[in-house]
């Protein structure tokens, strides 16, 4: 059995409206909106969720660039923990996230 049954879903997705429906939308855009309109706030949520992990996923390596960028540039090596700590903090701080 699946996480998600019908049973649950129809606690916040209407299979069809109070007023009644005699047949549901036949474009594409107003058929998703039909079902989408019922559970905006939780889409939403999802939708920038989604977002924030992606950001997320492409900074990792941003950060990593960043650090390697310090090795290659720093000539004193005595400097390259002082040039190191920002990218570094930020790359930690974007693992913890």
């Amino acid at each position: 059995m699946g996480f998600f049954h019908y049973k649950h879903a129809s606690k916040y997705i209407d299979t069809l409206p109070p007023e009644g429906l005699s047949h549901l939308p036949d474009r594409l855009w107003p058929f998703i909106w039909f079902f989408i309109r019922q559970i905006k706030g939780r889409f939403t949520a999802l939708l920038l969720i989604g977002i924030v992990a992606g950001v997320c996923a492409n900074l990792g390596p941003y950060f990593f660039g960043q650090m390697i960028g310090v090795f290659t540039e720093t000539t004193d090596k005595a400097q390259i923990w002082n040039n190191l700590q920002q990218p570094l903090t930020l790359y930690i701080a974007l693992v913890l996230i």
